[in-house]
């Protein structure tokens, strides 16, 4: 079977510059270089020696598109403008993307990984069975119509599903496939690294929370800083902000600024800038609890099932599909959508604290949990989806 797998084309892939999406993607043609034996075409962003990485691959080939320079930019700007003003042609990266790619029909199946605004495109150029998987939760951005253009909707949770059988526009076949993760990643790790890790940021007398993910204003970073400042302990504890802004970026945004502002000589606040995902699992087993504090309607919360996986235990919220990876006895959840919640969530990181009990409780708990989304289920429940088994 021929596969194409067409990406946002923000990342490259295999996922050198992290993504939690390139992360799945890469993990698949993995394991169709040992197993499966599809023929995988992959369209995605082109970085400096990426080819270095694709070289290993025997059964995927990848269609790599330069996003950066000046001719790049003005074209893009030229698109966005009639994009937005006159009608949809498709950004620079897409419209180049299916020119290079030629004829779309030589493929079997086509997966569109998370881009929507490509679907009208692509099926214009391609009659096979076409599949929109989503990792986000786009139906909050109105018209949905276009999902119909695809034969099946393969969503990351039970909250993505509902939504979409519940959404009069969309008239397709709707799947979930829960993400999966590399279990023994995270829950193995050498105890040096740790060492050196907790040395590296003078943690290593501390009780740490940690939190992991973007730093922007829907994952509740700015409310953490200022929950974890009203809070007064009895010893040492420390705040881990691991994460930029995009992924593999340290840019300095507006609201990256004001978490920082807010911190100034604070040296119980630590921010890690962008972490390598292969550093992540070390990072975690530096920590003794994890927050999650997004607001959200989180499509699946993939940093938060990487910190049960480490048998952390969680603080979280109760938004998307938090729900279906946590529940009362692995995590404390608490509702985001009240005007109490930055006092709230101080109250219960003080609580889970001072309570070592109740954190070697969640801590087993979550992480037997975890177990339930391992990368095997993921890969066995794809390839049953790729070949129409369920």
């Amino acid at each position: 079977m021929k596969i194409l797998v067409i990406t946002r084309g923000k990342l490259p892939i295999p996922n050198i510059c992290g993504g939690a999406v390139e992360y799945l993607i890469q993990k698949m043609i993995d394991e169709n270089e040992n197993n499966w034996k599809y023929e995988f075409t992959i369209l995605g962003n082109y970085v400096d020696n990426v080819e270095k990485y694709q070289s290993k691959y025997k059964y995927c080939k990848f269609v790599n598109i330069k996003t950066q320079g000046l001719f790049v930019k003005i074209e893009t700007a030229i698109r966005f403008l009639i994009n937005t003003n006159i009608k949809y042609i498709g950004n620079y990266f897409i419209t180049h993307g299916l020119k290079m790619l030629g004829d779309l029909n030589r493929f079997d199946l086509i997966i569109d990984e998370n881009a929507p605004d490509y679907i009208e495109l692509v099926r214009k150029r391609f009659k096979g069975r076409f599949i929109f998987y989503t990792h986000n939760d786009w139906q909050m951005n109105g018209d949905m119509s276009k999902i119909s253009l695809c034969d099946e909707y393969w969503t990351v949770s039970e909250y993505l599903s509902k939504k979409a059988v519940e959404n009069a526009q969309i008239k397709t076949d709707v799947k979930t496939v829960y993400n999966g993760i590399e279990l023994e990643k995270f829950q193995n790790v050498e105890k040096n690294d740790i060492i050196q890790y907790k040395k590296r940021y003078k943690i290593d007398k501390s009780i740490v929370l940690i939190y992991s993910g973007r730093l922007v204003e829907e994952k509740g970073v700015l409310e953490l800083i200022l929950a974890f400042k009203k809070c007064e302990f009895d010893k040492d504890v420390k705040l881990l902000i691991a994460g930029g802004s995009f992924y593999d970026t340290d840019k300095q945004t507006s609201y990256v600024k004001k978490c920082y502002a807010l911190c100034k000589d604070d040296d119980s606040i630590i921010f890690t800038g962008y972490v390598k995902n292969d550093d992540m699992p070390i990072l975690y087993h530096c920590a003794d609890i994890g927050i999650f504090p997004s607001f959200c309607q989180e499509a699946f919360g993939l940093s938060l099932l990487e910190m049960m996986a480490c048998g952390l235990p969680v603080i979280t919220t109760k938004n998307g599909a938090i729900p279906e990876i946590v529940c009362d006895n692995n995590a404390i959840m608490i509702d985001s959508d009240t005007n109490h919640f930055v006092d709230e969530l101080a109250n219960e990181i003080i609580a889970l604290v001072n309570d070592e009990v109740l954190r070697k409780k969640l801590s087993k708990n979550a992480s037997n949990r975890a177990l339930e989304f391992g990368l095997e289920r993921y890969l066995i429940k794809l390839d049953k989806l790729i070949r129409k088994e369920q």
